[in-house]
């Protein structure tokens, strides 16, 4: 919450989130004995503060301390505002969320606004950088990851599969390519009920810029 809207989060939201089925006396007494252990971990692991302030809980990370999420919407964000990122910034991005959804292993109401968000995010600023930036069009291996990072978000998004698909056709390996194109189309027709309506062929130049002619790697 503290990454998401920069302020953190209200007491009684935090009750009625976590302890909702709680009296507010027994709810303020597991606040505070969680919050307390929660203390303890943070301390541990390095210069990460849980803070009170203007009835606002919220987390304060040391300059030492390294969090995946929040160096992930700190470039999102940056690619939002100048509508482009540099190559290392790239870089960066795509090894953080090739790692897949946020908290994939947990399963919880409240989260799941965090998890779509995050995903939401990673689609649109990926799918942005391989749009925008043109020295990119003839770097395959690139465009292959970026991709393969918008799949792990959504396996059905289909600038993604037409971007790989692309991708893999020009590094010469269109048998990869055709496989995986076959692979999309049954996950399609068994998600949605319907044929994908797109073949392999119209796919390959469905994309919205055209990747240049160059010699296959």
């Amino acid at each position: 919450t503290t990454l998401k809207n920069s302020k953190g989060v209200v007491t009684i939201q935090m009750d009625e989130t976590l302890w909702f089925d709680k009296s507010a006396s027994s709810a303020r007494n597991n606040r505070n004995v969680n919050l307390s252990k929660l203390r303890n971990i943070l301390e541990k692991i390095g210069s990460i503060e849980l803070q009170h302030e203007h009835a606002y809980w919220y987390v304060t990370l040391g300059s030492k301390v390294f969090c995946d999420y929040k160096s992930a919407i700190d470039l999102i964000d940056r690619s939002r505002s100048k509508n482009n990122l540099p190559g290392q910034e790239i870089i960066q991005l795509i090894e953080i969320v090739s790692r897949g959804k946020l908290c994939p292993g947990l399963q919880i109401e409240w989260l799941d606004k965090f998890k779509a968000d995050f995903a939401d995010g990673v689609i649109a600023a990926l799918s942005s950088l391989s749009r925008q930036r043109a020295e990119m069009f003839t770097d395959y291996h690139l465009l292959l990851r970026i991709s393969e990072c918008m799949l792990k978000f959504d396996s059905l998004n289909e600038y993604a599969i037409a971007l790989k698909c692309a991708a893999l056709h020009q590094l010469g390996k269109t048998g990869i390519a055709k496989r995986t194109y076959d692979l999309f189309y049954q996950e399609y027709q068994v998600v949605l009920g319907e044929e994908y309506p797109v073949s392999f062929n119209e796919l390959l130049h469905s994309v919205q810029y055209q990747i240049k002619k160059h010699p296959t790697i």
